[in-house]
This record gives structure tokens, sequence and C-alpha cells, in this order.
């Protein structure tokens, strides 16, 4: 059995084990401790607790959750609209990022490049989900309408109300930049 003393570092007995690499420094924060009463110690946690992941605080990492947020917040495209960079997978509505299913981002690439132009309910089957359309089939009807009632959901102000994925009646839908 391998036996670790404190002075000892765990590189040099376990050198056979991966090294963990974080791409973030980990800079442990000191712990203090709670003031005698009970009132004063959720007092001084609820003050100390300024990271909007509770965890991240136990774990003595608030303060980097925040670097990491303001140095987010900082690759934040400024422009309106809605802007996608296809190299990291990211999307951003009104400068703020919008988390979206697989199926919600190729669909909302395919309208982006497409922008401004009406696109068919069989062009957006046969060419998003790669399909043989087929105006019968409910099923396809289905998930075409739920996946733009989905994607309406994440990039609409108001989804009821359309700004950028408009309906086209009868004819298909159209992404509106600019």
């Amino acid at each position: 059995m391998l036996q670790i003393r404190a002075h000892d570092s765990i590189s040099s007995q376990l050198p056979h084990l991966p090294r963990l690499f974080l791409p973030f420094p980990v800079q442990p924060q000191p712990r203090d401790s709670c003031p005698p009463s009970a009132a004063e110690c959720t007092q001084a946690k609820t003050s100390s607790t300024s990271s909007a992941n509770p965890r991240s605080d136990i774990l003595g990492f608030a303060p980097l959750a925040q670097e990491n947020q303001a140095t987010a917040s900082q690759e934040t495209p400024e422009r309106v609209g809605i802007q996608i960079d296809k190299e990291n997978y990211v999307v951003w509505i009104e400068g703020r990022h919008v988390s979206l299913p697989r199926q919600g981002y190729e669909l909302l690439c395919y309208l982006h490049e497409h922008a401004n132009q009406v696109r068919t309910r069989r062009d957006i089957v046969e060419e998003v989900f790669l399909q043989k359309y087929d105006e019968t089939d409910e099923s396809q009807t289905r998930r075409l309408n739920t996946a733009i009632r989905r994607l309406r959901e994440r990039i609409e102000p108001d989804p009821d109300r359309p700004r950028y994925l408009l309906t086209e009646p009868g004819r298909g839908y159209r992404l509106v930049l600019g």
C-alpha cells in the first residue's frame, strides 16, 4: 500500500497518474472561521457569498468564477441582433449568449446563411433535418413546428410576437437580420 507523508508531493509518489490541467489557475481562498453565534455565522456566510454558484464558494473558487464571468462578458459582441460564431458554436442574441441544442443551432445557422430570404418547409426539412420532404407526413410537420417554436423561445424577446424568425403564411420562414 502506498503511503503519502504530509511533506511529500503527490506527483513524486504517483508519477504514473496523469496530472490534471485546468483552463484557469486554481488558487483556493483561505477560509475564515465563523463568529461564535449562529446568527453571526449565517450573516457572515451570506455576506461573503457573492457567487451565483454556492459550490464555488465552498471549493474556494468564487473570485475565479467572477473573473471568468467578467472575461466572458468582455468577449460578448457589442452589436445588436443575431451573431453566430460557427468556429466555437456560440450564439449571441442582442449581445447576450444563448445556449441552443444541436437541432436548434443547426436550424438557426441554416436560416442565418439564408438571412432575409424565405425558406420553405421543404428546404428546411431536407437541408436541416436531412429527410426527404413529404407534406402528408404529420410527424415531419410536428417536428418542424416544434423546432421553430423552440428556437423562437430561445432567440425572440417575445416569442408570440416574433421579430427575427417570421412565418410567411403559405410560403415558409424568414430570418430577418438588420
